[in-house]
């Protein structure tokens, strides 16, 4: 146990020395934030797919609801119209949001990659 009790300090002033080295805390906080743009950006994946679907299932209402139209008295026929307009706009509103996003993470990945492609060059030691 003597050895056990020589290891803690030394592992201590070793942790306490890698704290301490400022570059190699900004690459760990910079690798951290590449992981969080990674979990971000599989999200977003996630949301255009599910976009993706409501949309098809929009566009085959949209022709049920025009085909039906048809047949309907002209105040029903408004309703169903305003009602479809309601869910189109909310379905660009959703695009619009998503489309945001994308830009948002793309430009975080970018700054990400280049801090850490900076952060581990050979010619900035110091840094």
């Amino acid at each position: 146990d003597l050895r056990a009790s020589s290891i803690r300090p030394a592992l201590a002033r070793a942790v306490a020395d890698l704290l301490n080295d400022e570059r190699l805390v900004h690459e760990l906080n910079t690798v951290a934030a590449r992981q969080h743009v990674q979990e971000d950006t599989r999200k977003l994946m996630l949301d255009e797919v599910e976009l993706q679907s409501e949309l098809l299932k929009f566009a085959q209402l949209e022709h049920s609801v025009r085909q039906k139209v048809k047949d309907l008295d002209e105040a029903s026929a408004n309703v169903a119209l305003i009602e479809l307009e309601r869910r189109r706009i909310s379905l660009d509103v959703r695009e619009r949001e998503i489309a945001r996003r994308k830009d948002t993470i793309s430009m975080v990945r970018d700054h990400v990659e280049a801090t850490l492609a900076r952060l581990r060059s050979p010619s900035n030691p110091g840094e």
